[in-house]
């Protein structure tokens, strides 16, 4: 059996997983929208992103309700990676401070000879 992507790419729909991303970050940030619990939010983007993408498609199906949950599920996928992405690299950044001795009896950290 071939695993055959095509199906899949076109239940994707970018504007939806935008959508969704923009909607996610806005009860992240908002006040008022700040008492959503955490867990709660990728459910809460789902359910969103299957009425948005019938939206979007001016066609209510059952069909096209799964895209838009799909499609919100990858929004929420795709905002989890961005988050380790840029905490990576915070910590990256961090540790690289062109010391990488942290034993102040290291010879190779307290070496007084002047070559680098």
């Amino acid at each position: 059996m071939e695993l055959d992507m095509t199906m899949y790419l076109q239940c994707i729909n970018p504007v939806t997983i935008v959508f969704c991303l923009g909607f996610g970050l806005l009860v992240k940030r908002w006040e008022p929208l700040k008492n959503i619990p955490n867990d709660a939010i990728p459910t809460v983007i789902t359910a969103l992103a299957a009425a948005a993408n019938c939206l979007f498609a001016w066609n209510i199906s059952l069909e096209i309700a799964i895209a838009g949950a799909v499609c919100g599920l990858s929004s929420v996928g795709v905002h989890q990676i961005g988050k380790i992405s840029i905490k990576t690299l915070k910590t990256d950044n961090d540790d690289n401070d062109g010391n990488d001795c942290d034993d102040s009896d290291c010879n190779d950290c307290n070496d007084d000879s002047g070559i680098t």
